[in-house]
């Protein structure tokens, strides 16, 4: 049996044009309650594109900064801290219709998953220690 990832990429390129899409998330780890989100976007027209990282339990979106209405692609980076009654997640994009021109977004690069942690279990004789 195959293990799911608990991490979720997404195709090269996506537009949308005066909709949205979602994405499921694989399960929430146990204990993971920092979760990383990386995606490119830009606005090629009309209204400024979303992102919501829905939080399934509390049913909120996570804190994400708001995007910026840009022709050229933008990137966000984003550790988010998920509320303890997470069961699941959902990557919602969006392309919000309504404005005074039709609204086209890209995303691309998407990727959505825990941020594990590292740990040092050996050092080598002679290594500097650093203060």
């Amino acid at each position: 049996m195959s293990r799911v990832p608990s991490y979720c990429t997404l195709m090269p390129v996506l537009s949308l044009n005066k909709d949205g899409v979602s994405f499921a998330i694989p399960p929430v780890q146990q204990g993971s309650r920092a979760y990383r989100v990386r995606l490119e976007y830009r606005g090629v027209s009309g209204r400024v594109p979303r992102v919501c990282l829905w939080q399934v339990g509390p049913d909120r979106c996570a804190s994400l900064p708001v995007l910026r209405g840009r022709r050229a692609w933008q990137a966000i980076d984003e550790t988010v801290a998920l509320d303890s009654e997470v069961q699941a997640l959902r990557l919602f994009l969006y392309a919000d219709g309504g404005g005074a021109r039709p609204t086209v977004a890209e995303y691309r690069n998407i990727h959505v998953g825990p941020v594990g942690s590292v740990a040092i279990t050996h050092c080598m004789e002679g290594t500097t220690t650093l203060p």
